[in-house]
């Protein structure tokens, strides 16, 4: 994950993976906050977050994976599972956890409250695009396009792209 504004000028340049890609800094109401935004050409999206929060999201604009707070979550048959590592002396493991739907439900809000706070910088104009692949793409009407049309919170079936 991207943790300083370097790595995610490292994501602009090197998420080849990627096209179109920006990176931008929006204006909220409590502050500024650096966003990376990447496209499949599949049109599954990725969003970080100054880092963490990051989402993904699938072609059909599901959740599929997220690192929030340090922890990987993946979608895992339409329901959430954090991964965290057991370490001992000699080994790592990871063992998951499903969330409750409570925890999901609560999940999917701020998901979407963070969404949504992006959508309305965008729509404002209250953003600086600070870089993007290619440098002549059409990176934020994609964006935008993309926001307007992710109105609800769902997890995907698989942590997969497609």
């Amino acid at each position: 994950m991207a943790r300083h504004t370097q790595d995610r000028e490292d994501l602009l340049r090197d998420a080849t993976a990627l096209v179109p890609r920006l990176f931008l800094r929006a204006q909220f109401s409590k502050g500024s906050c650096d966003v990376f935004v990447g496209f499949r050409p599949v049109s599954a999206v990725s969003i970080y977050f100054d880092g963490d929060p990051v989402y993904h999201f699938n072609t059909e604009r599901k959740l599929r994976r997220a690192f929030v707070n340090d922890q990987n979550i993946k979608a895992d048959d339409g329901r959430l599972v954090v991964w965290e590592p057991q370490r001992t002396a000699e080994t790592v493991t990871m063992h998951g956890r499903t969330l409750s739907a409570i925890e999901q439900q609560e999940f999917g809000a701020t998901v979407l409250s963070r969404i949504g706070k992006l959508r309305e910088a965008l729509w404002a104009g209250r953003f600086e695009l600070l870089g993007q692949v290619p440098a002549d793409g059409n990176a934020i009407s994609l964006l935008l396009a993309w926001l307007r049309e992710m109105q609800e919170f769902e997890v995907a079936d698989t942590a997969g792209v497609s």
